[in-house]
């Protein structure tokens, strides 16, 4: 059984689609699919991507049978190589519509994503944790539709009116701009047609989970509300 193969078996195996493979390794899904499919030999650097999103030894996997292979969790959020950190990509998904309701809101991840080391530098230093989350909705166009990932640190020393932050109230994960004033707190959207949120001060039903950085998968930069 050639590389190529195994892998597919191992995603196969794991329940990871070809569609959300390609998502967390970066490589695009005609590309992925020419490996998977048509066994066209891959680069070293995407072959190693492909390994972490199995969470798999890769030496093991060159070397075993699929069957013998064991799948393992990585003992930190961020498993750093030399030019990427592997980001947490998060099983909830933050809302730019009406809110994404949970009763117990944990922060379990489905995968991780590569995000190079250059395009985050400053942010891992800074104490917290980088994560990927999806969201849902339209609030936040044209910056941020339906479907579309950000890219987050947990690290809230800098957070700053007019960021754009992930935020929690009464249960729910909102994507909006973040706004202090004299009564409390005001999440606010950048489509005019969804009406904004306000929190008062001291109301403990919210809190902040974390600074969106940039947009994912091809990371570009995110400057707040109005850049």
């Amino acid at each position: 059984m050639s590389i190529n193969e195994k892998i597919r078996a191992l995603l196969e195996r794991s329940n990871i689609s070809q569609k959300e493979a390609a998502f967390k390794t970066g490589i695009p899904s005609s590309t992925l699919n020419n490996y998977l499919k048509k066994g066209t030999p891959m680069p070293v650097e995407n072959f190693k991507k492909l390994v972490d999103v199995l969470g798999v030894n890769a030496d093991e996997l060159l070397k075993s049978d699929v069957e013998s292979i064991k799948f393992t969790s990585s003992s930190s959020a961020h498993d750093a190589t030399d030019q990427f950190i592997m980001v947490p990509v998060l099983e909830l998904h933050g809302c730019a519509g009406s809110g994404n309701g949970y009763a117990d809101i944990q922060w379990n991840s489905i995968g991780r994503y590569p995000v190079k080391k250059s395009d985050v530098m400053g942010y891992t230093w800074q104490g917290g944790e980088l994560k990927i989350i999806g969201i849902d909705g339209s609030s936040m166009e044209p910056k941020f539709h339906d479907g579309d990932y950000a890219l987050f640190t947990t690290n809230l020393d800098r957070v700053s009116n007019g960021d754009i932050v992930v935020a929690i109230w009464d249960e729910k994960i909102y994507i909006r701009g973040y706004f202090i004033d004299a009564d409390g707190i005001t999440l606010k959207p950048m489509n005019p047609i969804v009406p904004e949120i306000h929190v008062d001060k001291g109301d403990e039903r919210f809190y902040l989970a974390g600074k969106v950085i940039a947009r994912a998968p091809r990371l570009e930069k995110e400057c707040g509300f109005f850049a």
